[in-house]
């Protein structure tokens, strides 16, 4: 087995959660159908029957599309399968989840679901992995294998805090580091924490101080740009591979 597949762990069975699912949508359908009984007898005695501030704002249906979100959101993390999904994936998911295109979090469907992301985790870390490599540096030619060097420069990365005397990471490059982080993770086979190295390096950029641990070195410049210096050469074999393997090449000679 993987390490990708490994990560993919059930902490917490899926059946557990359907079975939460289906009592909180069944009480949401009992408390429609009271509140439907409510005003129908209130109305037999006042014009306008329930007031506005006591009905529901989102009809049931609504209501149990957002609770089914919150479940696949949840059993996406439990199981790992977000660590390995990629930024199009993940984009994909949200943005059908958000058009209301939510599939119904019952066993079946769950089922269905995760067999078929499973299946497709490896191609979906390998894209990830080559997408993301191709972002931080803002530098890799489109659709061709490259090799990811001991150190690499991001640009507009970091930007100076509310009092000048600081630096922090950029808003909109705070997702690229994050991704930069699962990846990392994911191929060391380590638990992966979201936001956790955006945080780490903030606190150490404080009076322009640089980050470091037993992966990477990271050191903020005053104009925006971020080199990163990979330390664990295990890790950088890792991710070169994996870019390798993505475009079903050998390993590109030399550095991008």
């Amino acid at each position: 087995m993987s390490s990708i597949h490994k990560t993919i762990a059930h902490r917490k069975t899926l059946t557990e959660l359907c079975a939460v699912r289906e009592l909180v949508v069944d009480d949401l359908r009992a408390a429609d159908k009271y509140r439907d009984s409510a005003a129908y007898m209130m109305q037999q005695c006042v014009r306008y029957g329930l007031p506005s501030n006591a009905k529901p704002r989102y009809d049931l249906d609504t209501q149990i599309r957002e609770v089914d979100k919150i479940f696949w959101n949840h059993a996406f993390h439990l199981t790992g399968i977000d660590s390995v999904m990629d930024r199009q994936a993940r984009e994909e998911m949200d943005r059908n989840m958000q058009n209301g295109q939510v599939p119904e979090f019952t066993l079946e469907t769950v089922r269905n679901m995760f067999v078929e992301l499973s299946q497709d985790a490896d191609h979906m870390f390998r894209r990830g992995v080559a997408e993301l490599f191709r972002r931080l540096p803002g530098q890799y030619q489109r659709h061709e294998a490259y090799r990811v060097a001991p150190k690499i420069i991001c640009r507009a990365v970091v930007r100076p805090r509310f009092d000048g005397l600081s630096l922090e990471i950029n808003g909109y490059a705070s997702d690229q580091l994050n991704d930069l982080d699962r990846v990392m993770c994911a191929i060391q086979g380590r638990k992966f924490q979201p936001r956790a190295l955006e945080s780490a390096m903030n606190a150490e950029f404080i009076e322009f101080g640089e980050y470091q641990d037993d992966r990477i070195k990271a050191v903020p410049f005053k104009n925006g740009n971020l080199h990163i210096h990979f330390l664990d050469s295990d890790l950088l074999d890792g991710i070169n591979r994996t870019i390798a393997q993505h475009y079903g090449e050998t390993l590109a000679r030399g550095a991008a």
